[in-house]
């Protein structure tokens, strides 16, 4: 169980231009206090009673939107086809193509074959949806409790390129 923190701190800008907010006041400074992760922060998962976080790398906003983009869209596993594995989102309804819409993803959706063709792990609404960080399926109380974007390990930047130089 995650009962503690994680701290980081930012001590390196390699961005110097500055950025004035409407006081004309620079805001590209490094924070003062360090961004703190607790067990609240991932509160979209439904994770076994005993797991291990690994953080495997990170990446800006705009690159894994841009990212995700590469990717096919998938649901929870079908028991009756194959219990371990995800099925490929093909039935949009009228409120995935508002959602995805409103987040830009839109075009996205592809109509023949029909399908997502983007990275989103999709829920069931009612507790369970696509596993993604726990695998393998857990039964319907696993996988994901919102629908979001996902990228994949190698679209990630290393967690040594973080190192103060």
């Amino acid at each position: 169980m995650f009962l503690g923190a994680v701290e980081v701190l930012g001590k390196k800008n390699d961005f110097t231009r500055l950025i004035l907010n409407t006081q004309r006041r620079n805001t590209n400074v490094a924070p003062k206090d360090p961004l703190l992760l607790t067990k609240a922060d991932f509160c979209n998962l439904f994770l076994p009673t005993d797991y291990t976080l690994y953080v495997v790398g990170w990446t800006r906003k705009d690159e894994f939107l841009e990212a995700c983009r590469q990717y096919t869209g998938w649901v929870w596993p079908m028991d009756s086809i194959d219990k371990f594995k995800n099925q490929a989102w093909t039935q949009i309804t009228e409120d995935d193509q508002r959602r995805l819409e409103a987040t830009g993803f839109g075009s996205s959706i592809q109509d023949t074959p029909r399908m997502l063709k983007a990275g989103w792990l999709k829920t069931t609404g009612r507790g369970g949806g696509a596993c993604c960080y726990v695998f393998p399926n857990i039964g319907a109380n696993g996988g994901v409790k919102e629908t979001n974007p996902y990228i994949l390990p190698q679209d990630l930047y290393t967690m040594d390129c973080l190192k103060q130089s």
